[in-house]
């Protein structure tokens, strides 16, 4: 038979339990209570200013302030995503700086074709020196008719020498003019709608006399997409070289590392690739000249990749440089062409492709 005395004692306890957690749910209740009150009078203040406003301000100057109300809403947008796009574009810069000592080598002639390219050129200009690291070169601008004031630009510009073309040429035919006509042993074909990382250039070079023992055909750059509104690609690789991959009968040419981030890439910084793009590209003057040049059957698309593909039939290895890094709009000036003229010529160049290498 249970003790009297003892039940007594655990119903005593329980029942301290049960008051000490009814006194806390009183709290919380005040508590939230108090929120709750807070809150309304929150809501009533509002509506006091809001019928403040209504009968104290006028219905165009009420539009008016909304108006400013957005605006700065989009502004102080704006400005978070400028801050994070400028501490992430130091960030890659960091990465990727070249801090190897000065090399002595070859005269490069730059080469870049330009066509209304003003507002790219001008930010290009203005660091190239500094960001090339490296000072035996010499810039030559192919201006394609130009109407947007590029030519007059580069003419106020010191080391800057322009070949001027009564029409818009090809990226072919306007570099190749460019090749006859240059001093240095090797050629950088460069694209207006480049921004250079400190150091670029140096490594390219660096990178070309490091296999001097091989056969060397083309050098590449890492080119990593800019920051743009609404672009899911920001920042992330653009190009890392090209490859070749079978898509349906077609075999095509596709960037490698496309899309990847830079920060996840392997540290092997010179790697064999079947080709690289044009936009950023180093080759010996005398092999380029030997392969014939780019072939001027392209137009705007290709080319580049064809141009490698002659100089590996010849024996040659292509490399990307991954110590050398740009960022690259690609496609800039491009943007003012009619759509259906791009498709079109895409179509024909990746006819003319299939055609001369697909036997």
């Amino acid at each position: 038979m249970d003790n009297p005395e003892r039940k007594i004692h655990e119903l005593e306890r329980e029942l301290r339990v049960h008051r000490e957690r009814l006194k806390f749910l009183e709290s919380e209740i005040k508590k939230k209570h108090e929120l709750i009150n807070a809150y309304w009078a929150r809501i009533q203040s509002m509506r006091l200013v809001n019928r403040a406003k209504r009968i104290l301000l006028p219905a165009p100057l009420r539009r008016i302030v909304k108006t400013l109300a957005r605006s700065l809403k989009v502004f102080r947008g704006r400005v978070i995503e400028a801050w994070a796009s400028r501490k992430k574009r130091a960030g890659i810069a960091r990465k990727f700086r070249s801090t190897s000592p000065p090399i002595k080598g070859p005269l490069v002639s730059v080469i870049i074709t330009n066509r209304n390219g003003i507002n790219y050129l001008k930010p290009l200009m203005r660091t190239f020196r500094r960001n090339a690291a490296y000072h035996n070169y010499e810039i030559i601008v192919v201006d394609n008719d130009s109407t947007d004031g590029s030519v007059e630009f580069l003419l106020r510009r010191n080391g800057v020498r322009v070949i001027r073309n009564a029409v818009n040429m090809t990226f072919s035919s306007a570099n190749n003019r460019a090749a006859r006509e240059a001093k240095g042993d090797l050629l950088l074909f460069l694209n207006n709608d480049v921004l250079p990382i400190r150091g670029w250039m140096r490594e390219l070079v660096r990178c070309y006399l490091s296999k001097k023992s091989e056969e060397v055909g083309a050098v590449g750059s890492l080119l990593v997409y800019p920051h743009k509104d609404q672009f899911e690609k920001s920042f992330l690789v653009q190009h890392s070289g090209i490859m070749f991959r079978k898509d349906r009968s077609y075999i095509r040419p596709y960037n490698e590392d496309n899309g990847k981030d830079v920060f996840d890439l392997d540290n092997i910084l010179d790697q064999r690739r079947a080709a690289v793009t044009g936009a950023c590209m180093l080759v010996e003057r005398k092999k380029f000249l030997e392969a014939g040049g780019f072939d001027e059957r392209y137009n705007y698309g290709l080319e580049d990749v064809d141009l490698c593909l002659t100089l590996h039939a010849k024996g040659n290895t292509n490399y990307v440089c991954r110590r050398s890094a740009l960022f690259h709009h690609e496609f800039g000036t491009q943007e003012q062409d009619v759509r259906a003229e791009v498709v079109s010529r895409r179509k024909t160049n990746a006819i003319y492709f299939s055609q001369k290498w697909y036997r």
